[in-house]
């Protein structure tokens, strides 16, 4: 017999908005547990309330259900918020600093999707790949832009804007893996603010324009 779609909200005819979003939000769950290849579309199905038949009317494939995960939960979206609007001039450093609160943040809420995206990347490197573009690859070249505009304005030097934009990301990001991951509660507790001022400080003071020094004259 076809599985009946169970749980309080059966009670009530869901919209098919409100049917995908809770169909996302149970896959989020089984392949944070099971991986994307452990995770069935049973156990998909299963988690969401619903049947295989109904699950397959909103998501063709497995992959496409995977792809609508990493949409919804993606950490780009928060973090372009951050970025649409040019900050003043002279407010690079303040700029940096808030991006990285904001990122580190995110991750922070989003660990789940992490660690999915660290244990896929041996077993599964396509889907890894997938989550990776979806999210961290696409803040590289957002900070890249964000970046050669200092660079215009005479905040920061000429570097390699795509290269400095992986440096940025590769800081925050294995801060929180060790401290939030690796660590875990071994980890000593930071304040997220003064840490994230920290390295924002470090990353800009490698990044920033150099004034020109006088040269001393020589003693008679």
């Amino acid at each position: 017999m076809p599985r009946k779609e169970t749980g309080p909200k059966s009670r009530r005819r869901l919209s098919s908005a409100q049917r995908r979003e809770r169909i996302v939000d149970a896959a989020l769950r089984t392949f944070s547990r099971h991986g994307y290849r452990g995770a069935t579309t049973r156990q998909l199905a299963r988690a969401a309330r619903i049947t295989e038949v109904t699950l397959f009317r909103y998501f063709a494939s497995k992959e496409k259900l995977f792809a609508a995960v990493l949409e919804k939960y993606s950490i780009l979206p928060v973090l372009q918020a951050e970025m649409v609007r040019p900050p003043p001039r002279g407010r690079g450093r303040a700029t940096l600093r808030q991006v990285g609160r904001r990122f580190l943040k995110i991750l922070k809420e989003r660990e789940h999707l992490i660690r999915l995206m660290l244990s896929e990347s041996v077993v599964n490197p396509r889907q890894a790949r997938m989550m990776f573009r979806q999210g961290p690859g696409r803040f590289v070249q957002d900070t890249a832009k964000l970046l050669a505009m200092f660079h215009e304005r005479g905040e920061i030097r000429r570097v390699d804007f795509t290269l400095a934009s992986r440096a940025v990301l590769g800081v925050f990001f294995s801060f929180f893996l060790m401290q939030e991951i690796l660590l875990g509660r071994e980890s000593e507790p930071l304040d997220l603010d003064q840490a994230t001022g920290q390295l924002s400080d470090l990353l800009w003071r490698g990044l920033r324009r150099k004034s020109p020094t006088r040269k001393r004259g020589k003693r008679s």
